[in-house]
């Protein structure tokens, strides 16, 4: 499932090269009658760094539509009805097959309320992601974060040298 995983990261954050958090909901969508139809819903956001704030947007993620089917294959024997990935930039990851939660209905599934999580994430997530964001910089992992080098060349640092 790994694998998968990197393809489908690969594929939302391509056109975010500041990413620092993409996360995605695959939700298993039920007919009418309560039977499972034959489309899943699946919602994102990529969390990006810019310059001194986050910001939350979408990726494209057309093609990694194997890489869901490869999981949805590998997990055919787990009764999940969402499947939810967050992946950071620095490599943590976790992956959720939801297994307590009934299944969405297909009809307005673009439009059901529950998504809104995904879609607010920046919001309902702020002190995790400000957590996040400490942590990458720490590591030195936060991207468009200026190197003391960097930051050193101002006016008064034109005339520093360095070495």
């Amino acid at each position: 499932m790994d694998e998968s995983v990197d393809q489908i990261v690969a594929e939302f954050t391509q056109g975010h090269p500041n990413w620092i958090r993409m996360v995605v909901w695959v939700g298993r969508l039920a007919e009418p009658d309560r039977s499972p139809a034959e489309a899943n819903v699946t919602v994102h956001r990529v969390l990006s760094w810019d310059r001194d704030r986050l910001i939350a947007g979408h990726g494209r993620g057309h093609g990694a539509r194997q890489a869901f089917r490869d999981i949805d294959e590998a997990t055919k024997d787990v009764p999940w009805t969402e499947l939810r990935i967050e992946v950071d930039r620095d490599g943590q990851r976790r992956v959720d097959l939801i297994t307590d939660r009934p299944m969405r209905s297909v009809d307005n599934s673009a439009t059901d309320p529950h998504w809104r999580q995904v879609h607010d994430y920046l919001d309902h997530n702020r002190a995790e992601l400000d957590a996040l964001v400490e942590r990458l910089q720490a590591s030195g992992d936060l991207p468009g974060e200026a190197t003391p080098q960097e930051r050193s060349r101002g006016a008064l640092g034109y005339f520093r040298r360095d070495g």
